[in-house]
């Protein structure tokens, strides 16, 4: 069996496919677009990074990562587009790319994942998508943030000598919120420790703080959920 004309057609068609797909030359004016539909957006994306961190202190370089991270996916998504094959060597590349900086806020990995995406999208030519995706999550991350949809839990721990002041601390604990819970009671010869979860509103904290001269107790410390000190 003669293989030699099989494979002269693979040949062929290896060829023919490479060229047609291996130089797509885009217009100045259509970069320039995409990159700054993708910048607008990403700056977008920053401003709501910086209105909704979770983080104990704003994290200046993360912010900045983030337009950043858009523009390069872009650029990179832009080049692997118009050149198949350096689209194969630019996999085997990244595949040998190790990224082990740990994000301990699970929202910064949204975040950044938001802006990889844009980015990718941007980078892909379909800036409909792009925008109307972007604005889409911008109101229901600013609607669940504004309006405080999904709240975390205040902690609240009472130290007291007086022993028969618990049943009195709980009871005020409750009039705060009604749905607080009792997480946590260490009763031992010389202090009581008591631990709540509650979720109350920043003009309920002057109400805790009054319990150091309301009741016979050491110390009263609100913390949030992140563990940063509300009232000591």
């Amino acid at each position: 069996m003669n293989l030699k004309p099989i494979f002269l057609s693979s040949n062929i068609f290896k060829k023919a496919f490479l060229e047609q797909y291996s130089h797509s030359d885009l217009l100045f004016s259509e970069i320039s677009i995409t990159l700054i539909v993708a910048f607008l957006l990403s700056s977008l994306i920053l401003v709501l990074y910086k209105h909704t961190y979770q983080s104990v202190s704003y994290q200046k370089y993360f912010a900045i990562s983030i337009p950043l991270a858009t523009l390069i996916t872009t650029t990179v998504l832009i080049a692997v587009s118009t050149n198949i094959v350096l689209s194969f060597g630019m996999v085997g590349a990244l595949s040998i790319v190790r990224f082990r900086t740990a994000l301990k806020n699970p929202l910064d990995s949204i975040f950044m994942y938001w802006s990889i995406g844009v980015g990718i999208t941007c980078g892909a030519g379909l800036l409909s998508l792009s925008v109307v995706s972007t604005l889409i999550i911008g109101i229901i991350l600013y609607t669940f943030y504004h309006f405080e949809l999904l709240d975390d839990p205040y902690v609240l721990i009472i130290s007291t000598t007086n022993q028969n002041e618990i049943d009195n601390l709980i009871n005020y604990v409750k009039k705060i919120d009604k749905k607080s819970k009792l997480r946590n009671q260490t009763l031992t010869s010389s202090l009581s420790d008591l631990t709540f979860e509650l979720r109350v509103k920043e003009n309920k904290f002057s109400e805790v703080a009054k319990m150091q001269s309301k009741f016979d107790v050491e110390q009263v410390i609100l913390l949030t959920s992140a563990g940063d000190f509300i009232t000591e």
